[in-house]
This record gives structure tokens, C-alpha cells and sequence, in this order.
């Protein structure tokens, strides 16, 4: 039977993930700085170390390898508590529309993943603070912040991909590292955010959970 649980040990590994995929993702950005470096060196003909392109190459796959495993490992722990969250939404209300289900699953959507994680969450954030009135519960404009980066974030990964793809000269692969290096501010952004949202949702549903629905 379906129950609500309480979120605080999802919550916290959610947390752990993201703070690891932070520190990847400037591990990751230190890569692409090393690349445009080791790059130029090589092209103005120094005979310093960094103009090395076998270690250029070799550090460019550890640090993408690092932040694609962070990345992985965010996905699949965000996810649960993406999914845990909103399933306790449903138990305290009827306001919900979004599933379980379909609160992660809609990342995955195309078209539909513009919008549609973004109404799930926003769902559970104001079914979690005021059960019987959902819908006067204001959208904190961190939330939004959150979304806004993370779509930005889906551009310029769109775009580092396809510039990757068809990276054929030194002068394409400074591109993308250009383009990554722009992209790590975002990161943090998004990142930051949803550290900040995952927190205190957590923290509401766990009052909750102690105090008021189920008394």
C-alpha cells in the first residue's frame, strides 16, 4: 500500500550527489582550460610540457570521464528523490496532476521536457507547504532560477555535443572547450539552486511527516 515516507535519507544522498557533480563539473571546466592551453602552446610552437597533445588528450578524458559518472550517478539519485517527493505529494493531496512516474520520466520527453519536470516539482512544492491550498502557494523564484539554468544547460550541452562530433582540427576542439568553460557558471547555478530546493522540500515533508498530516 502506498504510504507517505519520510525523505531525509534520499534528501541527503540527493544533496551528497549534487555537491560531488559540482566538484566535477569544475574539475571538468579545469580540463577544458588545460585543453585551450596545451592547444595554443602546441599551435604558437612552445616547447613547454602543456603543448603535449597526448596529455592534452589523456587529461580531456579523465576530467569528461569524472563529471560523465557525476553526472550518471545525479540523474539516477535526483531522480529518486525527484519520484519520492512527489509520491508523498500525492498522499496528502488532490491537487497533484503530475505522477510519479511522469515527474521524472518527463525529463526524457522531448518538447515535453521543457516544461513539464518543472510543473511536477512545482506541484510538490506547494502541495508539501500547504496540503489544502495548493495553489496559493507562491513558486520560490530560486525554483525558477533552477529551471531557467538547467534549460540554458541543455543548450550548450546540445551545442558542445554537435560541435564535438565534427571536431576535426585543433581550432574545432578549442571551440568546444570554449564553449564548456561558458557553460561551468551554469552549472553551479543550476546546481546551487536545486541543492537549495532538494533541502528544504526535504525538510518540509519531513515536518510533515512528524508533525502535522498524520497526527
Amino acid at each position: 500500500m502506498d504510504e507517505f515516507r519520510d525523505p531525509t535519507a534520499v534528501g541527503k544522498v540527493a544533496r551528497g550527489a549534487l555537491m560531488c557533480w559540482l566538484v566535477a563539473s569544475a574539475i571538468y571546466c579545469g580540463g577544458a582550460v588545460f585543453s585551450i592551453v596545451g592547444i595554443t602552446a602546441y599551435q604558437s610552437g612552445s616547447s613547454s610540457p602543456l603543448a603535449d597533445l597526448e596529455t592534452v588528450d589523456l587529461v580531456s578524458i579523465v576530467t569528461s570521464g569524472i563529471y560523465l559518472v557525476a553526472e550518471l550517478v545525479c540523474v539516477v539519485v535526483i531522480g529518486r528523490w525527484i519520484y519520492r517527493v512527489n509520491k508523498n505529494a500525492w498522499q496528502i493531496s488532490d491537487a497533484m496532476t503530475v505522477s510519479p512516474g511522469w515527474s521524472v520520466g518527463f525529463f526524457f520527453i522531448p518538447i515535453l521536457n521543457l516544461f513539464r519536470p518543472f510543473t511536477g516539482l512545482r506541484e510538490t512544492w506547494q502541495v508539501s507547504h500547504a496540503p489544502a491550498d495548493a495553489q496559493d502557494v507562491p513558486v520560490p523564484a530560486i525554483m525558477r532560477l533552477w529551471w531557467a539554468g538547467w534549460l540554458i544547460l541543455g543548450v550548450f550541452g546540445q551545442l558542445s555535443f554537435r560541435l564535438s562530433l565534427r571536431a576535426e582540427t585543433l581550432e574545432d576542439l578549442l571551440e568546444v572547450a570554449w564553449v564548456d568553460i561558458v557553460a561551468t557558471p551554469f552549472d553551479f547555478i543550476t546546481g546551487l539552486a536545486l541543492l537549495w530546493i532538494v533541502r528544504r522540500l526535504t525538510e518540509t515533508q519531513s515536518h510533515l511527516r512528524d508533525h502535522s498530516v498524520f497526527e
